[in-house]
């Protein structure tokens, strides 16, 4: 993968966390943002709620 290419796909997966709300640092991975994104999904279906950290982003506001 050319090093644009990395970086197009690290600004994409950035875009869609920052869409879907998901607080990710700009030093974060694709594969972080990724992974970040796909606990947060599996615990709204799988578990039911909102997910830990959004939980305690929520309470300290």
């Amino acid at each position: 993968m050319s090093v644009t290419q990395e970086l197009r796909l690290h600004e994409a997966v950035a875009r869609v966390a920052q869409e879907s709300g998901l607080a990710a640092s700009s030093e974060d991975s694709p594969l972080q943002l990724l992974q970040g994104l796909f606990r947060r999904d599996f615990h709204r279906r799988c578990v039911g709620g909102a997910s830990p950290a959004r939980t305690e982003r929520e309470q300290e506001q």
